[in-house]
């Protein structure tokens, strides 16, 4: 699962990986930060504690914004020369993960880590 402007560059960079790209539209978006804040509230999203203080500072670096119809996204905050990449990867992935747990049948996850 990835940005769809990054699905290129994974499927070359993990050859016979499934990718499967996800579009930023606005829906997509609020279900995957409402996903994402219902797995934090319910308990079931852990952080690695090597991996709390990045991702500290990247929530710090990212605001969430909405639009007239009540949508959410998430958005550099203002005066912020940092990256916002880090929770868009969570968000990425919380919202996922979501989906399949909402599927009928088996499924499995596989991660996938740098070589």
């Amino acid at each position: 699962l990835c940005d769809r402007f990054k699905a290129a560059a994974l499927a070359d960079a993990r050859p016979g990986c499934e990718v499967a790209p996800r579009l930023a539209r606005w829906s997509e978006c609020s279900e995957d930060l409402e996903s994402t804040r219902r797995l934090a509230l319910d308990g079931n999203l852990n952080i690695d504690p090597a991996s709390a203080e990045l991702l500290g500072a990247s929530m710090a670096a990212t605001a969430v914004v909405s639009d007239d119809q009540g949508s959410v996204r998430i958005a550099k905050s203002k005066n912020n020369a940092s990256r916002d990449d880090v929770v868009a990867a969570l968000v990425l992935a919380c919202g996922g993960l979501d989906r399949l747990t909402r599927r009928a049948g088996p499924f499995e996850i596989r991660l996938v880590r740098p070589a």
